[in-house]
């Protein structure tokens, strides 16, 4: 019990770090889709802030060898799911993109990370069956309104995406990079003010506001590394 206590004191600390790290604003921002109830806003909402603390999660369970941050991690996944998104933006490059330079890896999923628990458990019976028991209760459905995108950010270059934003509906967008550089995101109204940032030199930024009037929002993901990183957009 006392591998269970400590990971879900890290959890809570995660989120507290989670909230410090990415900027709050009431201003223009994002809806990937427009929910339509309030129930289909706040599980939107619900559904990407717990995507966003299983994603750093994962990071620290890898770095600590921690199977218990991990299955945990992979838990809030499966518990959110995520539909396809389609979002396409536009790539500005100032360095070298080499796609040689190093090796794609693959997505963080929940399966891939109970492979990884189940590696770190080295036969521990109790852990063995955690991970079982989340692997049997895989999410076959939906939480509304979360949307998951997958894109390459070439080294040293800026993506970005122009949408529409729907006034007093809460926003949240979450990337999750491959771990091979530093990703930073940042938001602009349709005046081109910044009204939400998270430069913390980590690869999963995340912004969270709520937009005052409907107008149009820039987003950006900016690789500040020199290898590309397989970047996953969570937005609600």
């Amino acid at each position: 019990m006392s591998g269970v206590k400590s990971t879900l004191a890290i959890t809570a600390s995660i989120l507290a770090l989670a909230t410090a790290g990415a900027a709050t604003a009431q201003a223009s921002g994002p809806a990937a889709t427009a929910p339509t109830t309030k129930a289909e806003v706040s599980a939107g909402v619900t559904g990407a802030a717990k995507i966003e603390t299983a994603y750093r999660l994962a990071a620290y369970g890898r770095e600590k060898s921690d199977p218990q941050a991990l299955i945990l991690s992979a838990k809030m996944l499966n518990e959110v799911g995520a539909q396809a998104g389609d979002l396409t933006g536009a790539t500005s490059t100032g360095g070298v993109a080499d796609s040689a330079a190093k090796k794609a890896k693959p997505e963080i999923t929940p399966a891939l990370l109970l492979d990884e628990a189940e590696a770190l458990a080295r036969g521990n019976e109790a852990v063995l069956t955690q991970i079982a028991e989340v692997r049997a209760s895989a999410q076959k459905g939906f939480i509304g309104g979360v949307r998951r995108s997958v894109i390459r950010l070439q080294a040293r270059s800026v993506w970005t995406w122009t949408g529409t934003a729907v006034a007093g509906q809460p926003a949240i967008a979450i990337a999750q990079g491959d771990g091979d550089t530093d990703i930073d995101m940042k938001v602009y109204d349709g005046s081109g003010n910044l009204i939400c940032q998270d430069t913390l030199n980590d690869y999963t930024p995340a912004c969270r506001w709520t937009p005052a009037w409907t107008g149009r929002f820039t987003l950006q993901l900016i690789n500040n590394g020199g290898v590309y990183s397989d970047t996953v957009l969570v937005t609600n």
